[in-house]
């Protein structure tokens, strides 16, 4: 079986946050960042599928700049995943959920999969698009706001 597992790195919710006194504005590079939660949560059942079914093979996939692969290599120290993909490109920096969802789908389909788990929503956005956008473009039914596996 092949489980892919979106991420997606967030600013971290206890980190302290400075705003430029003369822009007014946070710098963004500066932000501490960490694995969404919901999306952690996805690593740990893929995980435990994993423990179950050994033959199992776990991708962690995200989308992001290259500060994104510190949520990776979190993820990594996790448990036995076998593979990461990280999309990075300038050209991603700037999209919206639906084309999130279809750059992210069109990874999915050439790594190949039979479960893909993503978070219910990132704490940085709430309404949990990406995966039934992601699904919608793979034309595979969606489930979400799963709460025991």
């Amino acid at each position: 079986m092949r489980i892919v597992v979106c991420i997606k790195q967030v600013p971290d919710v206890n980190a302290y946050i400075e705003i430029d006194s003369i822009s007014g504005q946070i710098d963004k590079d500066d932000i501490v960042q960490m694995v969404n939660p919901f999306d952690k949560t996805g690593v740990e059942a893929a995980i435990r599928i994993k423990e179950q079914f050994p033959d199992t093979e776990i991708c962690i996939l995200t989308l992001g700049p290259e500060r994104a692969q510190r949520a990776i290599v979190d993820c990594l120290s996790m448990g036995p995943i076998d593979k990461a993909v990280h999309l990075c490109d300038k050209a991603f920096e700037k999209l919206d959920k639906y084309a999130t969802g279809l750059v992210i789908s069109k990874a999915i389909q050439e790594l190949g999969f039979d479960i893909i788990l993503c978070g219910k929503q990132s704490i940085d956005d709430s309404d949990g698009q990406v995966g039934p956008y992601i699904a919608h473009f793979l034309n595979i039914p969606c489930v979400s706001d799963i709460s025991s596996l």
